[in-house]
């Protein structure tokens, strides 16, 4: 053999392993949604009147659809990325009064507007991974965020202008199982348990003859009332 000839081989011997790991599967696009239960609990303190005003929200839903992507590595672990929570709305809210004269007058109102979006990041551990079934059970540690930014623009010049922005992080545990249906085509279903939430909000009044008045708070909730039952389909390429 010419020693001219070993870098030609080196080079389709390269060639080919490459070729044969390119058949491996690296990536995933799932979509996902769910039934999703929110319980919070929000507290307001009157130094004034001594008065402590607590109000309760429960919220149970079907949750947006949510795209995400994952890598693939060589052990059946994968890194993910979903975009969660994207919303826009335009709410209008009007309350008038028409006396006997039939003059209608707005006695109040607003129009809110609300953008909210979050962002999860996880670690998925295959278990079992030996066994060749088309059941494949996960547990995925990982971490959300969620930002949400609402604006209330009264309609009377009685009220002021408000805007407050919230941002929620959950550290979480989705443990679950992808299930080969067909192929490359999965199904996922999971059960993200959060482990603990923390919260900041801030609000602020628009008042122009004086300064803007703002508020802030913070919270730390080990074991928040959020419950989650996950779904989606997925495809490896």
């Amino acid at each position: 053999m010419k020693i001219k000839n070993i870098p030609l081989i080196a080079l389709l011997l390269i060639s080919i392993s490459l070729s044969a790991q390119d058949d491996k599967k690296h990536f995933q696009l799932k979509l996902y949604s769910g039934l999703q239960l929110d319980q919070t609990t929000l507290t307001n303190y009157s130094p004034a009147s001594l008065s402590t005003y607590t109000v309760d929200n429960k919220y149970f839903y079907l949750s947006k659809f949510s795209p995400a992507f994952a890598f693939l590595g060589k052990t059946g672990n994968y890194q993910e990325i979903e975009l969660t929570n994207l919303s826009w709305s335009d709410t209008q809210r009007k309350a008038s009064l028409q006396n006997n004269s039939s003059t209608t007058i707005i006695q109040e109102g607003n129009n809110l507007y609300s953008f909210s979006m979050g962002m999860k990041y996880k670690y998925a551990f295959a278990l079992f991974k030996s066994k060749n079934w088309k059941i494949k059970p996960l547990i995925a540690p990982g971490i959300l965020m969620n930002w949400t930014y609402n604006l209330y623009l009264p309609t009377n010049a009685i009220a002021f202008s408000t805007h407050d922005n919230t941002i929620s992080s959950f550290l979480q545990i989705e443990p679950g199982f992808d299930w080969n249906v067909y192929k490359n085509a999965f199904v996922h279903f999971s059960l993200p348990i959060s482990l603990c939430k923390a919260q900041m909000q801030n609000s602020v009044i628009d008042n122009p003859s004086t300064q803007n008045q703002s508020a802030e708070s913070y919270s730390l909730t080990i074991f928040p009332n959020n419950f989650q039952v996950k779904l989606g389909i997925g495809y490896r390429i």
